[in-house]
């Protein structure tokens, strides 16, 4: 009987302190401004095939669908604590260039998903240099990948391809993403 009695003693007490800790977590984070519902950014296509196009709202989505009619890929940044400027130019310069290539280029393995993490201060202090600000991870309907993206006190910068046999752009993307084309051959020529 004693023994029933400390165990479920033991039990309560660390029931309790469960408990407390996870107020105690939960206060500290309600001091914080953040939002950690995921934002998801809509694939910018304006000015790419009749396979895109504007809906209603004149907001533009990829008509690429999932088996539950979400529009393909999901872009998602992860914490939700991006500014607009920063999603913005991050969809820009990176995510749509690096879509865009994708399809024209591996059209047979589309990109379902993108989850652009965020580093946080604390998380960059731990960080060996160099130092990257977003991780940004790409899931495909056959694997994964992904890539580091930004040197912390760097500007965002447009996204550049890594081919290992070169890489060919259409003369589409190479209209759309003047910028990509360049820093791409400014990089090869530097290499030779």
């Amino acid at each position: 009987m004693n023994t029933n009695i400390s165990t479920l003693s033991g039990i309560i007490v660390v029931a309790v302190v469960a408990a407390a800790s996870g107020a105690f977590i939960f206060s500290e984070f309600e001091k914080q401004d953040f939002d950690f519902s995921p934002i998801i950014a809509q694939y910018d296509v304006s000015k790419t095939d009749t396979d895109k196009g504007a809906n209603e709202g004149g907001e533009v989505v990829c008509k690429n669908e999932s088996a539950s009619g979400v529009d393909l890929p999901a872009i998602r940044f992860i914490p939700a604590i991006f500014s607009d400027e920063e999603r913005e130019e991050l969809t820009e310069k990176v995510i749509n260039p690096f879509i865009e290539f994708e399809k024209e280029s591996y059209v047979e393995n589309g990109i379902i998903s993108i989850a652009v993490n965020k580093y946080s201060d604390s998380e960059l202090a731990e960080m060996k240099d160099p130092k990257y600000i977003y991780k940004i991870d790409v899931v495909y309907h056959e694997g994964w990948g992904g890539w580091l993206e930004r040197e912390a006190g760097e500007k965002i910068d447009w996204w550049v391809p890594d081919c290992l046999d070169g890489c060919e752009f259409s003369d589409e993307f190479k209209e759309r993403y003047p910028e990509v084309v360049e820093k791409y051959d400014d990089l090869q020529n530097s290499q030779e």
